[in-house]
C-alpha cells in the first residue's frame, strides 16, 4: 500500500511540474505568434493555428468570427495589408494551463503609421496550436508602455 502512495505522490508531483513549466511554454509561442504579425511572417502566423481553429474579431473594420486556419491566414493578410509594418507592445501577459491546454490573455498596442490599436488577446492552445482565439478591440485599455 505505501508503494501504490509513494507511485501516486510522485504521479501527482510530475503532473504539477509539468503544468508549472507549461505557462512560461505557452506564452513564449504566444509572443512568438505576435513577432510574426508584427514581422509581416503570415506563412508563420496561420502555421500557428490548428486546421479547424476560430478567431472572434470583436470590433473594428475587420469584425467578425474566422473559422479554420485557412480563413484567419486570409484575414491576417487583410490585416497586414492595412497596417503594414506594425510594432506592437505587450503588457500584462499571463496564461494559465492544465494537462488539456491552455490559455494565453494580454493587453497589446497594435501600433502602425496611420493607427493605434489597443486590443485584449486570449488565446487558447492545445498541442501547440492555437485553437481558439479572441481579439477585442478595447479602445479603453490603459496598456503601460515603456
Amino acid at each position: 500500500m505505501k508503494k501504490l502512495k509513494t507511485l501516486f505522490l510522485g504521479a501527482g508531483l510530475a503532473l504539477l511540474s509539468l503544468q508549472a513549466f507549461a505557462g512560461p511554454l505557452d506564452e513564449a509561442l504566444f509572443r512568438k505568434h505576435l513577432a510574426a504579425i508584427a514581422d509581416g511572417q503570415l506563412d508563420a502566423v496561420q502555421a500557428t493555428y490548428a486546421t479547424d481553429a476560430r478567431l472572434d474579431w470583436v470590433g473594428g473594420n475587420l469584425e467578425g468570427r474566422y473559422i479554420g486556419a485557412e480563413a484567419i491566414g486570409k484575414l491576417w493578410r487583410t490585416f497586414h495589408e492595412r497596417r503594414h509594418p506594425v510594432q506592437i507592445t505587450v503588457d500584462s501577459i499571463e496564461s494559465h494551463a492544465n494537462d488539456k491546454g491552455a490559455t494565453v490573455i494580454a493587453s497589446v498596442i497594435y501600433k502602425s503609421t496611420d493607427a493605434t490599436t489597443k486590443v485584449r488577446q486570449i488565446i487558447t492552445l492545445r498541442d501547440g496550436r492555437i485553437h481558439t482565439e479572441i481579439w477585442q478591440i478595447a479602445p479603453a485599455l490603459v496598456v503601460k508602455t515603456p
